[in-house]
């Protein structure tokens, strides 16, 4: 299980089909949910390739490997989190973040205008 890592993936996801189709039902959110899906909102990876490649692979030549790897930023206080609170909070709170809970009204919204 891994957390926050320094990579090249976000440069590699500006291709041309990187947005909201035309018409999408998440067309209301469209400025937050394209700067999600760039990688725009979330923090710098705090671990680089280098010492998360390390440690992963030092945690498995051990003589006895753990079960479970859990290296990269927040790794382990994301896995101690998703034991101590609800998923449902979970999902509220990434809901509020990500801004998708005004989703259900948008579309209501929507639908009264057509």
């Amino acid at each position: 299980m891994t957390g926050d890592v320094s990579t090249h993936f976000w440069d590699n996801a500006q291709g041309a089909h990187s947005g909201l189709p035309t018409g999408s039902m998440y067309e209301p959110l469209k400025p937050t949910l394209e700067a999600m899906m760039k990688g725009q909102t979330n923090p710098p990876g705090k671990h680089s390739r280098q010492r998360w490649a390390k440690e992963v692979v030092d945690d498995l030549l051990t003589s006895s490997p753990p079960w479970h790897v859990r290296k990269g930023y927040l790794a382990i206080t994301m896995w101690l989190v998703s034991w101590l609170v609800p998923y449902w909070v979970l999902d509220y709170l990434y809901g509020q973040v990500s801004e998708l809970s005004k989703l259900p009204s948008s579309l209501h919204e929507s639908k009264k205008t057509q």
